[in-house]
């Protein structure tokens, strides 16, 4: 049995780039599953954008998509968000078993693969 915890309960979260876990339609629902919400734009209501692997890529090399360059802003402004690229989402989302054993990112994606039941 699992349980489960409501990680990004009160939160919006914005995704940028391509995933390669799960779609983007499938990450947004898993996001309201855990008590958050999704908006394609970063705003000021924005907690944390996830960015996808070539967004991710671009950012390291010092290049930035819009919604990068708007996080980062917003961060220089003094907002509190964050900034994670898809691996911290998922470790985000991992689930814990009763006894408190974490799945696996490889046990993870299998489960996100497969979507809801």
């Amino acid at each position: 049995m699992l349980a489960r915890h409501l990680v990004f309960s009160g939160k919006n979260v914005v995704f940028t780039g391509t995933l390669i876990s799960m779609t983007r339609q499938h990450a947004a629902q898993m996001v309201v599953n855990n008590g958050g919400s999704v908006s394609s734009n970063v705003t000021k209501r924005t907690d944390c954008l996830v960015m996808g692997v070539q967004d991710f890529s671009r950012f390291v090399d010092g290049k930035q998509s819009r919604k990068t360059k708007r996080a980062k802003e917003l961060i220089e402004q003094g907002y509190l968000l964050e900034i994670i690229d898809e691996s911290q989402f998922l470790r985000m989302l991992s689930l814990e078993e009763e006894d408190g054993q974490n799945y696996n990112i490889t046990e993870l994606l299998s489960i996100f693969q497969k979507g809801p039941e």
